[in-house]
């Protein structure tokens, strides 16, 4: 009785110990978003990021010229231009030659 006993807790222990081993080698086996939430948080900020559109004024640009150039048929001109003005923290409409803008 005593060795049926004994037996039942060594097979016990031996599943218990299967089953941890196969629960800790899912937990470091995993997709690592899992066991490193920081790596899926900088995923997600990479995946979001725009790169920004940039152009470098020649002799003779102007902010309408640029925007009529790169604004769709559904959007106003002037608007473009507006949103130029404020992307580039510009506070006139006078370009120089050379001068990089960032695109809306």
């Amino acid at each position: 009785m005593v060795r049926t006993i004994v037996r039942y807790v060594v097979i016990a222990a031996i599943l218990c110990a299967v089953f941890s081993f196969g629960a800790i080698v899912q937990a470091y086996a995993g997709d690592g978003g899992a066991a490193n939430p920081n790596a899926s948080t900088s995923t997600v900020t990479v995946a979001k990021a725009k790169v920004q559109e940039k152009i470098v004024i020649q002799q003779g640009d102007t902010l309408w010229s640029i925007a009529q150039a790169h604004v769709s048929k559904e959007r106003d001109v002037r608007t473009y231009v507006e949103k130029l003005k404020t992307l580039n923290h510009l506070k006139s409409s006078a370009l120089q030659e050379g001068q990089v803008l960032l695109l809306p």
